[in-house]
């Protein structure tokens, strides 16, 4: 199960470059084009479901040092993601440009996949969640894991 859960992570983070891709590249790739923008619009679905499933879960308390703000991180990481458009744009042969902006988005999934940046996601920032660096009573440093809602509906829970 984890390797699905950090697949359909990894995708989802993704999901903002497969749908300008699917809509540059739609002379190029024509009915591929529809398929991927349907799995951009099924993969954002199910991320602002789940993401809304579980702030409506109890948050368990966790122990802690210190806590620091990774926001940057996810503005770089959508910033990176973003780059495979450039080629589509760019090169004039169509069949090179969809080759290069395709390859370029499979590295950049493979690294996120291999890196575990799961709390790396351009749609949790857009649904509400900020990410943090939670740095627990025994040294770990945990992020994926600590991701709290923020805006007018939210309460924070208090870090011991």
């Amino acid at each position: 199960m984890r390797f699905l859960s950090s697949t359909w992570l990894s995708l989802s983070a993704f999901t903002p470059t497969l749908l300008l891709l699917a809509l540059i590249l739609h002379p190029q790739l024509g009915l591929w084009s529809w398929v991927l923008a349907g799995c951009g619009a099924v993969s954002v679905t199910l991320t602002v479901a789940s993401v809304a499933s579980l702030s409506r879960r109890q948050a368990t308390p966790l122990e802690s040092t210190s806590v620091r703000r990774r926001d940057t991180e996810v503005y770089a990481f959508t910033f990176a993601s973003l780059l495979p458009i450039a080629p589509a744009l760019l090169i004039d042969d169509a069949g090179s440009a969809s080759v290069v902006s395709l390859g370029l988005t499979a590295l950049l999934v493979m690294l996120h996949l291999r890196g575990g940046l799961f709390h790396l996601n351009a749609l949790f920032a857009l649904v509400g969640y900020r990410c943090y660096l939670v740095t627990g009573t025994n040294g770990d440093a945990h992020a994926s894991a600590a991701c709290a809602a923020t805006g007018p509906t939210a309460v924070p829970t208090p870090l011991r």
